[in-house]
């Protein structure tokens, strides 16, 4: 399963390896099984536009892409140990905007 907050490039130099740049993860312990439903999932978002951006309204039509996945709740904290927790990414179809990150 993807982890939303992870990248990892790999650079390749006269087709040799080069160098990795970003860390790789230490796993989780943590199922791979969604809890909630997509209607669960859809009003939870909808609910966070509304909420941050007043903007619901404008998305109530709209078709999501869903995604299943991993969230580093300490993404981004240097030298923090990589905390983890089930998460579904969630955007308009054909969009990366907004998006929302972590609903679990």
């Amino acid at each position: 399963m993807q982890i939303f907050t992870g990248d990892l490039v790999y650079n390749f130099l006269n087709n040799n390896f080069n160098y990795r740049g970003g860390n790789l993860t230490n796993g989780t312990s943590l199922d791979t099984v969604p809890k909630l439903t997509l209607g669960q999932i859809r009003k939870l978002f909808l609910g966070n536009i509304e909420q941050f951006d007043h903007a619901g309204d404008k998305f109530r039509d709209t078709c999501f892409k869903v995604e299943f996945g991993y969230f580093n709740l300490n993404a981004g904290i240097s030298y923090a140990q990589e905390a983890l927790v089930k998460a579904w990414r969630v955007s308009p179809k054909n969009s990366v905007s907004p998006s929302e990150c972590p609903l679990a």
